[in-house]
């Protein structure tokens, strides 16, 4: 476990909510812009072939 002050980790414990949707929609984001990378991928495939 990694050593933080106690605040730190009653911080935490109080915002794990919080902190888990901020996870969620990050976690979301990063899903569609791979989304967007493979399509721009897939269409530069596309001109040069």
């Amino acid at each position: 476990m990694l050593e933080l002050p106690r605040g730190v980790w009653r911080w935490i414990a109080e915002n794990g909510r919080d902190l888990g949707r901020i996870a969620a929609g990050v976690e979301r984001i990063a899903d569609e812009l791979a989304a967007i990378r493979k399509a721009m991928q897939d269409d530069e495939q596309k001109e040069q072939g």
